[in-house]
């Protein structure tokens, strides 16, 4: 195999294993709101603190919904690109190179922010019940 091919594999490598990321990312998500639905339906109505905060987590889960969504769309874009068969093209590779370094640092990011999004939610059910 050529290094252009090489490289190309070892994109394509990384483009599955975020797919499989964001995914799992998704239903973490909808567990979540889940969790909050059933807090929501067993609290008392005047509790306007609890309220409020639930009222945060879902803001920042619907957030995290359109990041995941976007993301998801820009890693498929990135996975047809990488099996396009002009890729052999230096101009093409230069392309892909510098779009899968950013991915690949939105995604860093965006699995750091869920991962926080989600301690401080298990966080907040800790100290409520």
């Amino acid at each position: 195999m050529s290094r252009p091919e090489l490289i190309i594999k070892q994109y394509q490598h990384e483009v599955e294993t975020w797919r499989r990321i964001l995914s799992f990312l998704s239903e973490e998500n909808i567990n979540i709101k889940k969790r909050l639905s059933e807090i929501l339906k067993g609290m008392e109505k005047s509790d306007n603190a609890m309220l409020d905060r639930i009222e945060y987590f879902h803001n920042r889960l619907l957030k995290e919904d359109e990041i995941i969504s976007f993301l998801s769309k820009e890693v498929a874009d990135q996975n047809r690109l990488l099996t396009h068969e002009v890729y052999e093209d230096g101009n093409i590779l230069k392309a892909v190179n510098g779009k899968q370094s950013k991915l690949r640092s939105a995604l860093e990011s965006a699995e750091q922010e869920f991962n926080k999004l989600n301690f401080e939610f298990n966080s907040y059910l800790s100290d409520i019940i």
